[in-house]
C-alpha cells in the first residue's frame, strides 16, 4: 500500500486512477490535502503537480477543463483567450503542460531554463508561512536543462490551446 507523497510517481498511470476510483473524488482531495499538508511545502507542491498532471492527462481532463467566459483579445499578431497569464517558474522544465493548458489560461510563460540541468539552492528551500497563507521560495534556478525542456515543447505543441 501507498500513501500521499510516498508515492512513486513513475508508478504507472493506471495504478493512481485506480487508486482514484477507489476513493471517490471527495476522498481522495481529502487524502491529497492531508498528505500534502504533513509534508514539506517543496515535496507537496511537486506531489501536487505530478497528480494534476496526471489526472489531465485522464479521461478526467474532459469534465475538468476550464474556459473562463471572457473576451479573447489579440496583441503583437497572437491570439489570446484571456488576459490572465501563467508566469515564469512555475513549470521551468514543461512537465506539466496538460495540466496547466486546461486551466484557464489565455497563455503561458516558461522558465526559468539553463542550458544544462542544475540543482538549484540546498533544501529546505519553501517555506510556508501559515499565518499570512503564503510561501517563500529560495529555490534557486533548478531545472532539468534546455534539452529536457525542448523535447517535452516538442510533444506537447499539438495539443496546446494557449500561446507558450
Amino acid at each position: 500500500k501507498y500513501t500521499g507523497c510516498q508515492l512513486n510517481m513513475k508508478t504507472n498511470k493506471h495504478k493512481i486512477d485506480s487508486h482514484f476510483h477507489k476513493l471517490g473524488v471527495k476522498n481522495f482531495i481529502k487524502y491529497l490535502l492531508k498528505n500534502c499538508i504533513q509534508s514539506t511545502p517543496e515535496v507537496a507542491h511537486d506531489y501536487t503537480l505530478k497528480i494534476a498532471e496526471v489526472i489531465y492527462k485522464s479521461f478526467l481532463v474532459k469534465f475538468l477543463k476550464s474556459t473562463p467566459n471572457i473576451k479573447p483579445i489579440n496583441k503583437l499578431n497572437i491570439r489570446f483567450q484571456n488576459k490572465l497569464g501563467l508566469a515564469a517558474g512555475f513549470d521551468k522544465n514543461g512537465d506539466y503542460l496538460n495540466f496547466i493548458n486546461n486551466i484557464g489560461f489565455g497563455f503561458i510563460e516558461i522558465g526559468t531554463v539553463t542550458p544544462y540541468p542544475q540543482l538549484g539552492n540546498k533544501k529546505p528551500r519553501v517555506f510556508r508561512v501559515t499565518e499570512q497563507d503564503a510561501v517563500i521560495n529560495h529555490l534557486g534556478f533548478n531545472n532539468k536543462g534546455i534539452i529536457h525542456l525542448k523535447k517535452n515543447l516538442i510533444k506537447f505543441m499539438d495539443k496546446k490551446t494557449a500561446p507558450i
